[in-house]
């Protein structure tokens, strides 16, 4: 399960302002508000993700086949969410910035 992500700017704004010190757990200096998207999702989508919340993780579900330890040894599987990729408001003016620069 994913809990949040910390940023360096968070942290150092956090420290400077004494709101955390170094022996503080990773859980205070967490974002936990984001979206989860896939690699499907549109610019135009993950722009407006991004006029709401600091970032959005790419997203997609892993199946990860086991075996019980059973006499007939059955597989099972199970799913979990793995991360692609975050990305922040900046890297998409960035993305767009340069897309301007290449066609004119």
């Amino acid at each position: 399960m994913i809990q949040g992500v910390v940023t360096l700017g968070s942290l150092m704004a956090k420290i400077l302002s004494a709101k955390i010190e170094g022996s503080s757990p990773v859980q205070q200096s967490l974002y936990s508000q984001f979206r989860k998207i896939k690699l499907d999702t549109t610019l135009g989508k993950l722009s407006r993700i991004l006029d709401r919340d600091h970032f959005a993780l790419v997203v997609h579900t892993q199946r990860l086949c086991k075996y019980a330890l059973l006499l007939l040894q059955l597989p099972f599987f199970l799913s979990k969410i793995v991360i692609d990729s975050i990305y922040f408001g900046f890297l998409l003016l960035t993305y767009y910035i340069s897309c301007k620069e290449r066609c004119y």
